[in-house]
């Protein structure tokens, strides 16, 4: 819960910084003012502007519909899976394989034992 707590301590900051900024830029403060109320230097002020401005640019650029092409890292990354799940089936199979050849053997050895025991009798194996 801390760090939700402070998530949304970091957002309200944010939003505040943003309000001022929206101030500045329509007139309603000049930045010595936002600075102030903000408690940072012009120098920051302006340093938070710019990458505000930079970042609404970035998020209203028009971009290609649908997906966007897959890395090489992506493609590297499918194989991988591919390949995991590949051998998830073998070991499924090799488990299977291995249980039929417990069993077979279990059988087997009841199957020997019982002849013995009709061969050398039922005491000699109690």
């Amino acid at each position: 819960m801390a760090s939700s707590k402070k998530r949304k301590t970091k957002e309200s900051e944010a939003h505040r910084r943003v309000e001022y900024i929206l101030k500045v830029r329509s007139g309603l403060c000049t930045v010595i003012e936002a600075a102030s109320e903000l408690g940072v230097s012009r120098k920051s002020y302006y340093q938070w502007e710019a990458k505000a401005i930079d970042s609404m640019v970035e998020a209203l650029v028009e971009k290609e519909p649908g997906r966007p092409a897959l890395t090489p890292d992506d493609e590297e990354k499918r194989w991988l899976r591919k390949q995991l799940k590949e051998r998830d089936k073998e070991i499924a199979q090799l488990e299977q394989r291995k249980n039929l050849i417990k069993e077979a053997c279990k059988s087997r050895i009841l199957m020997i034992k019982g002849q013995a025991e009709k061969k050398y009798g039922d005491e000699n194996f109690a």
